[in-house]
C-alpha cells in the first residue's frame, strides 16, 4: 500500500491484518503497517470493528469503527504524528465496502477487493 503524504510522493507500507467473521454477522480485525517514514520503519496497529453480509460471491463489509495506534516503543511521538497526518485519509464511518469471494472452506473466505488485493477472513462461531 502507498500513500501521498507529507509532501512525499509516496509513503510505502507494508499492512498485514487479522479478520475474523462470526457467524452473528459481526466481524472484527486487528492488524499492523509498518511504514518507512524516510530513515525511519514505523510500526502503527489497528483495529476495526463492523457487520457483514454475503451475497452469493459477494461479502459486504460495513466498517463501524477503525482505530489507529503506535504500534512499537520506538518514536512514539513520531508515530502519533503520523497517525494525525494519516487520520483525515481514512473514510468516514461507517464506512462500506464490498468484495469478491475467490474460494472458501469451513473455517476461511479468500476474498478480492475492488482494488485486486486479496486477503482471508477466518470464520468464527
Amino acid at each position: 500500500m502507498r500513500l501521498g503524504l507529507l509532501g512525499q510522493a509516496e509513503l510505502p507500507m507494508q499492512v498485514t491484518t487479522r479478520a475474523q467473521l462470526s457467524a452473528d454477522g459481526s466481524f472484527s480485525s486487528d492488524g499492523d503497517a509498518l511504514v518507512n517514514f524516510g530513515p525511519w520503519p514505523l510500526m502503527l496497529a489497528g483495529a476495526s470493528r463492523g457487520q457483514w453480509q454475503r451475497d452469493r460471491q459477494q461479502l459486504t463489509l460495513t466498517l463501524e469503527t477503525l482505530e489507529l495506534t503506535p504500534g512499537g516503543p520506538q518514536a512514539v511521538e513520531l508515530q502519533r504524528f503520523l497517525i494525525q497526518q494519516l487520520g483525515p485519509m481514512l473514510p468516514e464511518m461507517p464506512h462500506t465496502e464490498t468484495a469478491t469471494i475467490l474460494r472458501e472452506s469451513a473455517t476461511e473466505l479468500l476474498l478480492e477487493d475492488d482494488f485486486g488485493e486479496a486477503f482471508t477472513c477466518t470464520r468464527i462461531s
